[in-house]
């Protein structure tokens, strides 16, 4: 028998109160330390505190297990237990390829969506012109590959769908050119007005810019309609917007290009003048390599 001291001195057992003790004194201990490992905060087996995230998923996938599956599979035991865990994995992994392969059919007819809207965006095509083109393409797959018609049909390219897509592009090069923006060192602009066929007033801002390692950009930064006067005023605003829509200082603009129209340089109230106002390093219009428009095409001088 053991004595008292004895006694006392038994170490008593290691429980899962324990285990989850220790294990949310070492998580905070590491969250104070600045730890890249995840942890979550809540509450298992009535202990709240903070654990890792692993220990986390295999609890929660324990608890399920012995909740929902436990009578039905503790009795399954050596080889047998062994072959049922081997056939499991197979069907999961039957399950996995079928709604993989299905997210990729998905994937591509969305993809495919998208090509067509450029398609029909570069070719300034009607946006309606996709439901015709997909007329078109069921009629060639009924006759080549009717096996994959189901595939086809799945690829949208009703108007409004193209209008999305269209717009979906659109954002992501207005994007791309403002990452490219934040990177100026200076830039400079070129505008031109001018009316489209529907007898609205079209303002294009082209933009050009260099980096600190001398690579230049050059883009097409917006095409604003604008509806009324098309006065120097109302200019120099569509050009603010652009501008800063951009996130563009002004104290980097050093340079503008127009076609020489009253409301681009008058001295008093055109563009040209009211952006000398706004930018403290731009040059003044007569030192500008301004260049003339040809064919409605534009180019940004070199001041």
């Amino acid at each position: 028998m053991f004595s008292p001291a004895q006694e006392q001195d038994t170490p008593q057992p290691y429980t899962t109160e324990d285990l989850l003790q220790e294990l949310n004194q070492d998580a905070q201990q590491l969250t104070k330390d600045g730890s890249n490992r995840s942890f979550w905060k809540g509450e298992i087996n009535n202990q709240t505190g903070v654990f890792p995230k692993d220990f986390v998923h295999e609890h929660n996938i324990k608890r399920h297990y012995e909740t929902k599956h436990k009578n039905k599979y503790d009795g399954i035991l050596g080889s047998s237990r062994t072959e049922k865990i081997a056939k499991l994995r197979q069907e999961i992994g039957g399950l996995t390829r079928i709604f993989s392969k299905k997210r990729q059919e998905n994937e591509a007819a969305v993809s495919a969506s998208y090509r067509v809207a450029h398609i029909l965006s570069r070719e300034v095509k009607p946006f309606s012109d996709g439901e015709c083109v997909k007329k078109c393409l069921l009629a060639v797959v009924e006759e080549l590959c009717p096996e994959k018609k189901n595939a086809f049909e799945a690829v949208s390219l009703s108007r409004t769908t193209i209008a999305r897509r269209v717009e979906d592009m659109g954002k992501h090069l207005q994007s791309k050119l403002r990452d490219k923006a934040a990177r100026f060192e200076m830039f400079s602009i070129a505008a031109d007005e001018s009316t489209d066929s529907s007898d609205t007033a079209q303002l294009l801002v082209f933009i050009r810019g260099t980096n600190s390692d001398f690579k230049l950009t050059e883009e097409l930064a917006a095409m604003r309609g604008m509806h009324g006067n098309t006065i120097g005023e109302d200019l120099f605003k569509e050009v603010s917007a652009v501008i800063e829509g951009l996130a563009l200082p002004w104290e980097k603009l050093v340079g503008v290009t127009t076609d020489g129209a009253r409301s681009m340089v008058g001295c008093h109230s055109g563009l040209a003048s009211r952006l000398l106002e706004k930018s403290s390093s731009l040059m003044e219009p007569s030192l500008c390599g301004f260049i003339a428009l040809f064919t409605n095409k534009i180019s940004v001088a070199r001041c």
